[in-house]
């Protein structure tokens, strides 16, 4: 069977009529289908097997990539995906062999908050493809053994909670506008761009030197081909790519064209940033620019919403973290009170996780938001939709029974009684305050029930 034909089949599934034993058949049939897949791609080694030992694990497939072996877990359940199911399959490559992987496939796209849950304060051995992940298996562009072995390297050298094929196939696209750096450039800075573009890190003298001999208009319109080249090169430099290394001349190069009074080349900055909304325009760039912000002549709330959308994607990189952090502060006071709701949202995740170091500006900026007594009504705001969704998150699995909410409600507040300076921040004693995430808990609850 090949691979266009094992889609048509994943696809028919999805107009089958539900019922349990419907769901239970369509289940095992996708199981097969994607080990049939794997066969295609040979990387299958075993397929659907129990272990030998008394416990008698079963696992759904075992395939080999890079000379990594990967236990394989096939899920394609219509509700929401109990977060058990994961943890059990962890626990499954956890007791194989130091160096076993896991994939976990997901017919039914997970959410965002499963995904982080698993991925914070544990060592990434699970790999996850869901929802439009799979459709994309079988795109001709795409290739597994390459996707594998990027992720593999991502996941290795950053703190990403989920590397999608759509990400990967983007990423092949960049490599072809890479391999032509010359396009689109005028003639007269091909040379400059060529230096650049290189893959090879250069000395700043030998950037300076060049720098230098721009005239006044060709360094702006050199800027102009950085907005629309770096994208690229950024993602080759996070994704370990080909011509990796330009991004760190683009960047180091900006000091020497001294650009960053230039209205219109601040103007022209910002509006990218608002066009591609993505961490790449941000990343060390905005942090020089940020300063000259009042300058521009477009609305900066578009600007701050930017800052939160990607802030959402890139949460849990701690880098990336405190780029954006740098901004953000320096900007604060600018920033309307229902985007500081959103964004402090994220600064009270980062204030309880305990693997964050004082010594790192968005920890800084957590504790400095969350102790002082500045705006404490915008806090408050920000806390009870923050701690609601926590609840909500943590109440998924639990039965409607009186005295287990009741236990589940008693932990939850104790648990977030330790950060006391969440008490502080909305003006309660400690004890007053476990009496209200009580409260507080018990009620989500009975909305979340009646949804």
């Amino acid at each position: 069977m090949t691979n266009k034909e094992i889609l048509i089949k994943i696809n028919k599934f999805e107009i089958q009529p539900k019922s349990k034993q419907a769901s239970i058949d369509r289940g095992r049939e996708f199981e097969k289908l994607i080990n049939q897949y794997f066969d295609n791609e040979k990387v299958l080694i075993k397929n659907s097997y129990q272990t030998s030992d008394n416990k008698s694990e079963q696992i759904d497939a075992a395939i080999k990539v890079d000379n990594r072996v990967f236990l394989v877990e096939t899920k394609w359940v219509e509700s929401n995906l109990a977060a058990s199911a994961m943890y059990a399959f962890m626990g499954k490559v956890d007791n194989k062999m130091y160096g076993t992987l896991g994939l976990f496939i997901s017919k039914i796209e997970l959410s965002e908050n499963f995904i982080k849950s698993l991925a914070k304060g544990r060592q990434r051995k699970v790999i996850i493809l869901h929802g439009d992940d799979i459709k994309k298996l079988f795109d001709e562009k795409f290739s597994f053994v390459e996707y594998i072995s990027k992720a593999i390297n991502i996941y290795s050298t950053d703190n990403v909670d989920y590397y999608s094929i759509q990400q990967y196939l983007d990423g092949v696209q960049n490599l072809k506008e890479i391999s032509n750096p010359t396009k689109g450039v005028i003639d007269d800075l091909k040379d400059y761009w060529q230096l650049i573009s290189t893959n090879e890190v250069l000395d700043d003298f030998k950037i300076a030197e060049a720098s230098d001999k721009l005239s006044k208009k060709q360094k702006e319109l050199i800027f102009q081909v950085y907005m629309k080249k770096l994208d690229y090169y950024y993602e080759a430099y996070h994704n370990l790519s080909s011509n990796s290394r330009a991004y760190r001349n683009i960047i180091n190069s900006l000091e020497y064209l001294k650009i960053y009074d230039k209205e219109e080349i601040i103007e022209t900055y910002w509006n990218k940033v608002i066009e591609v909304r993505q961490y790449s325009l941000i990343d060390e760039i905005a942090i020089k620019f940020i300063h000259s912000i009042d300058k521009v002549s477009i609305e900066k709330s578009k600007i701050y919403d930017v800052f939160i959308e990607v802030f959402e994607n890139i949460q849990g990189s701690w880098e990336k973290e405190n780029t954006l952090t740098d901004c953000i502060e320096k900007v604060w006071e600018d920033i309307n009170s229902e985007q500081q709701i959103k964004l402090l949202q994220f600064y009270f995740d980062i204030y309880i996780d305990t693997s964050r170091q004082n010594r790192f500006l968005q920890k800084q900026f957590a504790n400095k938001l969350i102790s002082n007594s500045e705006n404490n009504e915008i806090k408050k705001r920000a806390f009870n939709q923050w701690i609601n969704k926590k609840m909500k998150d943590d109440m998924k699995n639990l039965e409607n029974d009186e005295a287990q909410i009741k236990e589940a409600a008693n932990y939850f507040s104790k648990h977030y009684q330790v950060y006391y300076n969440f008490n502080i921040m909305l003006e309660l004693s400690k004890d007053d305050f476990i009496e209200e995430i009580k409260k507080m808990y018990i009620k989500a609850y009975s909305q979340n029930k009646i949804k």
